[in-house]
């Protein structure tokens, strides 16, 4: 929290190639309640559900974290030149 950093996060109107988890049945809940606290610490995203396309073609529901664009922690298209200043 004292030197924050950036992350890369859902935006509206875009997309992204990555993976989609199943969660066994068996342990559910402590696999949720891990994910919940892993990504809401602060209130930067709101979960979504969102429509999700395999790669065999497949379409599911998955649980995402999509970036709150109004809220102080949003950075938006920042710059090439801040972004390699901050990633240094």
């Amino acid at each position: 929290p004292e030197v924050p950093g950036l992350v890369f996060g859902l935006d509206r109107g875009g997309s992204c190639t990555g993976f989609a988890y199943r969660l066994p049945d068996d342990c559910l809940e402590k696999s949720l309640l891990a994910l919940w606290e892993r990504e809401m610490p602060y209130p930067s995203y709101r979960p979504h559900w969102l429509n999700c396309r395999l790669e065999d073609g497949r379409q599911v529901q998955a649980l995402g974290f999509v970036l709150e664009r109004h809220l102080p922690s949003y950075a938006g298209n920042l710059p090439d030149s801040v972004l390699s200043q901050v990633l240094a």
